[in-house]
This record gives C-alpha cells, structure tokens and sequence, in this order.
C-alpha cells in the first residue's frame, strides 16, 4: 500500500500517457490483486486514477476529431547515413487528409439521430425510451 501511495505522480503520468494497468503495476512493483484492493480503499487513489483516466479519454477524443478532420501536418524525422559517411537528418511534412474511419465513428456518437447505419433502430429505440417512461409515470 505504501508503494502505491509513494508513486502516485508515476502513476497519474503513467495513466495518462496511456500505459496499461498491467505497465503500471509491473512499474511500481505490485500485483494487480493488491493495487485494485487499494483502489477500492483508497480515495485519493481513486480521484488519481479517475482524473489521469479522464485526462487520457480527453486527449484522445481531441486527437480522434483531429484526424476526423485532417489537415494538420505530420512530421517525421528520419536519420541515416549518406554515401560519403556523412550523418543526414531528413525531415518530412506531409499534411494528413480527413480520417473516413474517424469522421464517421464521431458522427455516429456524437449525431446519432442523424448519422446511423441503422436509422430505423434509432427511432425504435426512441419510442421504446418514450413508452418505458410512461410506464414508470403510470406506476407512481
């Protein structure tokens, strides 16, 4: 428990950049069974883990509408050697087009009204929320 406790910023940084429970565990030095005990227990833990989760989902969303949209510049580095022996470090930009994937799995999720492979779904769906919500009136 005191492990835990001492590596809370490794763990807040570790989460948030994405490393996986099992990564953070083997870092930190514990088993999985003892840090979900802890993360129970504990709630300043529990708000560590929670807001590095929310950052990690944050970041995440902002780099799916990112591609979504396309546009923006990728630069990628590249290091070799030339034929008189010569180290050449070569960048390269290349802007990215939209994302077909991205763009439709946002508009889906955040218009599902509108955007839905299954139109029809959605409006059942709809009209069973409707009709539940009447039941539950008519109970009280």
């Amino acid at each position: 428990a005191n492990v835990i406790m001492q590596n809370l910023n490794v763990i807040r940084e570790m989460k948030k950049n994405g490393c996986t429970d099992v990564q953070i565990f083997k870092h930190i030095g514990v088993s999985p069974a003892t840090f979900y005990k802890h993360l129970n227990d504990n709630l300043e833990l529990q708000e560590v883990w929670n807001d590095a989760k929310a950052d990690l989902v944050s970041d995440l969303e902002g780099t799916m509408v990112r591609l979504a949209k396309g546009g923006f510049l990728l630069t990628t580095t590249r290091t070799y050697t030339d034929k008189q022996g010569n180290l050449q470090v070569e960048t390269i930009e290349k802007e990215l087009a939209p994302n077909l994937g991205a763009l439709i799995f946002l508009l889906k999720n955040y218009d599902s009204e509108r955007f839905s492979n299954e139109p029809k779904r959605v409006e059942l769906k709809m009209k069973e929320l409707e009709l539940k919500e009447k039941a539950m009136d008519n109970i009280w």
